[in-house]
């Protein structure tokens, strides 16, 4: 485990959910990206419960290809029915992994919407 890595992407993701300064998202983005199962987690939660605010940074890393399938994910669980479209894009994409992210948070965001209008 690399507890200072992770330690760093927590302070990080902390100071990204008060300020939402595109640097700071840049970072956890590469955090998606680390080897350390502990650090990718912290870099994702982070983004996630940014929810909508994570968006523009994570549209940047897919525009990129930077991390795609990892940023497919917490798009899925960031939930905003806005990011359909671009995460659909990715569905027949000719990297396995990529498409089946793209599948898993299609799903997702299906059944976060679907439980949003049962609420209603």
């Amino acid at each position: 485990m690399q507890l200072g890595k992770t330690l760093a992407l927590l302070a990080e993701g902390i100071l990204w959910r008060m300020t939402h300064q595109p640097w700071l998202g840049r970072r956890l983005i590469e955090g998606l990206g680390e080897s350390d199962e502990n650090a990718r987690s912290v870099a994702g939660i982070m983004l996630a419960k940014s929810g909508s605010a994570a968006i523009p940074i994570l549209h940047d890393a897919l525009t990129e290809r930077h991390h795609v399938a990892e940023v497919l994910a917490v798009l899925g669980d960031v939930g905003d029915a806005s990011t359909h479209d671009e995460v659909a894009r990715f569905a027949s994409d000719k990297d396995e992994k990529i498409a089946r992210a793209a599948r898993d948070a299609l799903r997702v965001l299906a059944l976060r919407k679907s439980a949003g209008e049962r609420s209603r």
